[in-house]
């Protein structure tokens, strides 16, 4: 495994002489930044499949953010973690740690997190950033929790990354409730247009499968 390089602060602890979290106000340049350093990233993956995404906040348009572009990366097969690692080194990233179902590295203006496609912290992330496009007044809420973490809790970057917690947990529960209703509603409309269905009030077991998975 490719040696990691410890950074103040977060790997640390130690947030003492580090400069305080800053909101900056949004810049429609960081989608600019985003699909350079994503074709950057593609360029050298080569033949690994690789999914890659935009996420965070400054994946989403008009949201205050710190500075620098986060970006996921979804492997297919998690195996390869470590071609993916050292392939991204020879970008200039510097490699932080990797876990089981994550590894993180970073090189100035860019942060990137590496996780099996499908995961759990692929789901999240998406569902977090796709529901905060859509609903700007959401949006507008967490950027007002985050300036107020900033103030009470920017000198230590962690306190201020666990402040947001249960901000970001509300808003995937409800994301989760609605996309849910959204299926069952798309579901009952296919049902009902089938006559053998068509005065079944319940959804099937395969429809129902079908709005766990989606």
């Amino acid at each position: 495994m490719t040696k990691a390089t410890r950074r103040p602060g977060w790997d640390s602890g130690d947030w003492t002489g580090m400069p305080p979290v800053k909101i900056w106000d949004y810049d429609p340049r960081w989608a600019a930044q985003y699909e350079e350093v994503k074709g950057e990233i593609a360029s050298a993956m080569g033949d690994l499949e690789v999914v890659i995404e935009h996420i965070g906040s400054t994946s989403v348009p008009g949201l205050a953010a710190r500075r620098g572009i986060d970006i996921m990366l979804g492997l297919r097969d998690f195996s390869i973690i470590e071609t993916c690692i050292e392939r991204l080194v020879g970008l200039g990233y510097a490699f932080h740690f990797a876990q089981a179902d994550w590894a993180h590295l970073s090189r100035p203006g860019a942060k990137l997190h590496i996780v099996p496609l499908g995961s759990e912290r692929w789901v999240r992330q998406l569902l977090f950033r796709d529901y905060l496009r859509v609903h700007p007044e959401t949006a507008a809420e967490y950027e007002r929790v985050k300036r107020e973490l900033a103030v009470t809790h920017g000198a230590n970057g962690q306190s201020y990354v666990a402040g947001k917690t249960a901000f970001v947990e509300a808003v995937l529960e409800r994301a989760r409730r609605e996309d849910g209703q959204a299926c069952e509603r798309e579901a009952r409309v296919r049902a009902a247009s089938r006559r053998t269905a068509a005065l079944t009030p319940t959804l099937s077991q395969r429809e129902r499968e079908f709005c766990t998975a989606s």
